[in-house]
């Protein structure tokens, strides 16, 4: 009768090993969507920054040549200190575009990385269950044998 405990615990694990395997199934497939979505935000965050940036640069040069029509229009001319308050302007019109292109690397990069993790994490339900190298959770099971063969830290058994 000592064997009817044996196929119970079997059967057990049988069933538990199924529905862990559709529960890791659906979890790798909902990491892979989630890995997918992460590389689509971070192509979407790339365009928006270079369209930022290049907005920003199309309006600086815009406000720097109305800046220099004033300039001309008053008669003052463009040297000394209106000289240095435009190429001030331009250098800081020039750093804000590289501030906003630098933002949405960072953000990419988050992203990136968000995927890349969730792909790591991707894992199989039959990987989940049985593991890279075999049974898994199950090489620790007692099946019953004489002398507790292939029981946890035995080392006997079939080297799972």
């Amino acid at each position: 009768m000592a064997w009817a405990g044996t196929i119970l615990n079997i059967a057990s694990a049988v069933t538990g090993v199924a529905g862990n395997v559709a529960d890791g199934q659906a979890s790798a497939a909902q990491r892979g969507y989630g890995a997918l979505a992460a590389r689509e935000n971070a192509r979407t965050v790339g365009d928006q920054a270079a369209a930022r940036e290049v907005a920003l640069r199309r309006e600086s040069r815009e406000t720097l040549g109305a800046q220099r029509a004033a300039i001309a229009e008053s008669g003052v001319g463009d040297g000394g200190a209106n000289r240095l308050l435009m190429a001030q302007d331009a250098a800081l019109a020039e750093l804000d575009a590289l501030n906003l292109r630098y933002e949405g690397r960072l953000k990419m990069a988050e992203y990136d990385n968000q995927a890349d993790l969730l792909g790591a994490e991707q894992v199989s339900g039959v990987q989940r269950i049985f593991g890279k190298r075999g049974l898994g959770r199950l090489s620790h099971f007692n099946w019953g044998y004489a002398g507790n063969w292939g029981a946890p830290g035995s080392n006997q058994g079939r080297g799972w």
